[in-house]
């Protein structure tokens, strides 16, 4: 899949995978891109999450040419509370 679109200077640009699975996500954050994820999520009840979370900020691993500050692992046990809200 091919998507071509303008960013807003107020956006960042975030990719998560788990499992079997990934999502794109634009955001002002990483936390409320997290946000948006874990609704997407829960409006696929039969989606296979995996131990881990992985979240890379692309827009910071692009400007700084590394991954160092722009990968993020986080475990499914460390937010696993958000999707009871």
């Amino acid at each position: 899949m091919t998507k071509i679109r303008l960013t807003r200077e107020d956006e960042r640009f975030f990719y998560f995978q788990s499992g079997g699975w990934e999502s794109f996500i634009s955001a002002d954050s990483r936390e409320s891109a997290l946000n948006e994820l874990i609704i997407r999520l829960k409006n696929k009840p039969n989606l296979e999450i995996g131990k881990v979370l992985i979240c890379m900020d692309v827009t910071k691993a692009t400007v700084d040419l590394t991954l160092e500050d722009a990968l993020f692992f986080i475990p499914l046990e460390d937010i696993i509370g958000r999707f009871e809200l």
